[in-house]
């Protein structure tokens, strides 16, 4: 979730499925959020209880690993 200009709240990424994937918007799963910060006015950073891993997700909505690895 997050909150736009005028702070209405909305969901940014993923759906109702527990599951552990990365990419577009509604296409990201997670399981188990635990907490999450938003980076100033960028990127919002999720720890996935569950799933052991933090994930980055990026203002257009895409939900990547974090760190990322080349």
């Amino acid at each position: 979730m997050f909150a736009n200009a005028e702070r209405i709240a909305k969901r940014l990424s993923g759906d109702e499925v527990a599951c552990h994937s990365n990419g577009e918007p509604f296409h990201a799963g997670f399981n188990k959020l635990k907490r999450l910060t938003v980076y100033v006015k960028d990127n919002v950073y999720v720890a996935n209880e569950n799933n052991q891993a933090i994930r980055k997700i990026t203002v257009s909505g895409k939900v990547r690993p974090f760190p990322e690895v080349a």
